[in-house]
């Protein structure tokens, strides 16, 4: 059996590659020992690998990064778009294939000697406002459009869908998920959204797949950066994601609150980078860096530069007090350690999952971020410390198990087509 693994943005982006390895295994433990190839946004090497998988490049990735210059990009995503689509309709009805340039072909080749597409899980199924966002909204769905146009089985996987920009998005998403053979959501928002669309066949509602990872490697922080036994260790994960002043409104706010709790509490606070991706300008190093600048109390900080893997960086969270996370899943990869966490909500996704862990009264909106709010809510997050922790044993254990059987409504829609 042939399965390809779609939509994976970069390794280098330690969600993702959760996601990605929890995918692979469930796939081996579901179908026996299929033969698995991955498509990838990110930038490949010749016999690249992960977790023994082979990796090549997608669709999107030469139309997005082909050609540097803005005009010759948007003429060779053009392109890229209108030839795919066009040789699976093709090669559909005739049954015969009409040249490609050699990569694009080689990626179409993999489309059509597929059994099943598994888009990974993931939130990319959402968009801003705004021309460009459009465009890229587009390019998620496309490998959507040419599976279904193959008529190969496709079956999202552990998805979030939304939020969007605008009616015009929100459209082209519904016609591609429509088309497609199954899919299963990861929270109550998404599989709300799809039944407001009318999208109710084969849709399934689990959880996502990071919180089945488990990690055996260990990470001794407090040997290594030289921070005594007893001392509170308060971890942060920060991202670019707002435009020009809301960022430089949600770095600040973070600044006068790490100060307030080293302050306060005499904490270390730590920045952890959650996400590495500098081709993509998604380095959580940048952000970090501009915070620490802004704070005062510099000396009991420490932020993190080294690149870390996904089972390292889960090593890392075990380490932790206390998790205030930007990035969803080093939320997920901190309460998975009992590490009592408040989340800040860039996407519903964060808000969504929160909730079905009745853990909402721990989110707060990256767009209404205070420090003195923050601060509030830090301060309660002590004092509840022992019943959040009671809490996430008595939710997660169940919750977990739900995550370990997404395969398993993939085989019953496979099997069933």
């Amino acid at each position: 059996m042939k399965i390809l693994v779609t939509h994976v943005y970069s390794k280098k982006n330690n969600g993702d590659a959760v996601l990605l390895s929890i995918l692979l295994t469930d796939a081996r433990r579901a179908f026996g020992d299929p033969h698995i190839t991955i498509l990838t946004l990110d930038k490949t090497e010749e016999g690249e690998t992960f977790e023994g998988v082979p990796v090549k490049n997608s669709f999107m990735y030469y139309a997005r990064d082909r050609y540097q210059n803005p005009l010759s990009r948007t003429m060779y995503a053009t392109f890229v778009a209108i030839s795919t689509l066009w040789w699976a309709f093709f090669y559909r009805i005739t049954g015969k294939k009409f040249p490609l340039p050699k990569d694009l072909y080689r990626i179409a080749r993999l489309y059509q000697e597929a059994d099943l597409v598994i888009p990974v899980g993931g939130g990319y199924i959402r968009s801003k406002p705004g021309f460009m966002a459009t465009v890229t909204l587009f390019f998620i769905i496309h490998p959507l459009l040419f599976a279904q146009i193959l008529g190969k089985p496709t079956i999202n996987y552990t998805q979030s869908i939304g939020p969007f920009g605008n009616k015009f998005q929100e459209c082209m998403a519904k016609f591609a998920l429509r088309k497609i053979d199954g899919i299963i959501v990861r929270e109550n928002i998404s599989l709300q959204l799809l039944k407001k669309w009318g999208i109710t066949k084969n849709v399934f509602l689990s959880v996502d797949g990071a919180f089945s990872f488990l990690s055996e490697d260990v990470k001794n922080l407090r040997e290594e950066l030289g921070i005594p036994p007893g001392e509170i260790i308060v971890g942060l994960t920060v991202r670019e994601w707002l435009k020009t002043s809301g960022q430089v409104k949600y770095e600040k706010a973070l600044a006068i609150f790490c100060d307030h709790i080293i302050k306060k509490y005499n904490v270390i606070i730590m920045f952890i980078p959650q996400v590495t991706v500098e081709n993509h300008k998604d380095d959580d190093r940048e952000s970090a860096k501009r915070i620490y600048h802004l704070m005062e109390y510099k000396r009991n900080t420490r932020v993190l530069t080294e690149r870390y893997d996904h089972k390292k960086i889960k090593a890392i969270y075990k380490e932790l007090d206390y998790l205030i996370g930007t990035r969803f899943h080093s939320v997920i990869f901190a309460l998975t350690s009992y590490v009592p966490s408040i989340a800040i909500e860039y996407e519903h996704k964060t808000g969504g999952i929160m909730a079905d862990l009745t853990l909402e009264k721990w989110v707060i909106d990256i767009k209404k971020i205070e420090a003195a709010r923050l601060a509030v809510l830090f301060d309660q997050l002590i004092l509840d410390r022992e019943s959040y922790i009671n809490h996430l044993k008595k939710v997660l254990p169940p919750y977990i198990e739900k995550s370990q059987q997404s395969i398993y409504f993939v085989k019953q829609i496979y099997e069933q087509l």
